[in-house]
């Protein structure tokens, strides 16, 4: 099991649009900490700095077991519309046939979770 660091929006409430090179990465295009209700979240997900297409993303707010999934067009780049006033995670799976250890499993699974809070209109 491998783990990378968490990124997060940096001190001058700017998102992340630039890879750092991870190999699963989730850059959202638009800072989550400002995105009220009724509004939209652009969020791309690279892997191995290639956008991911056709994948889908499982939105809930971390708490309760209601979950809903978006799919990925082809850009990588996913559009997920802010409901209410909540906590927000959002995550993909991301499975790679044949696993590079094929004598301990036969794929390699990634994850990437972005959660944040939305505030108030």
């Amino acid at each position: 099991m491998v783990g990378q660091v968490c990124q997060g929006v940096d001190r001058r409430k700017r998102a992340l649009k630039y890879g750092v090179g991870h190999k699963w990465e989730p850059l959202p295009l638009d800072d989550p900490t400002a995105t009220r209700p009724g509004r939209s979240l652009r969020l791309h997900l690279l892997f191995r700095s290639i956008p991911l297409a056709g994948g889908r993303i499982e939105r809930g707010d971390g708490v309760r077991e209601k979950r809903t999934f978006l799919h990925l067009p082809l850009t990588g780049i996913a559009l997920t519309r802010i409901d209410k006033p909540s906590p927000m995670l959002l995550a993909v799976d991301h499975r790679v046939v044949p696993s590079r250890t094929p004598d301990i499993a036969a794929a390699d699974l990634f994850n990437a979770t972005l959660w944040f809070v939305v505030a108030g209109a």
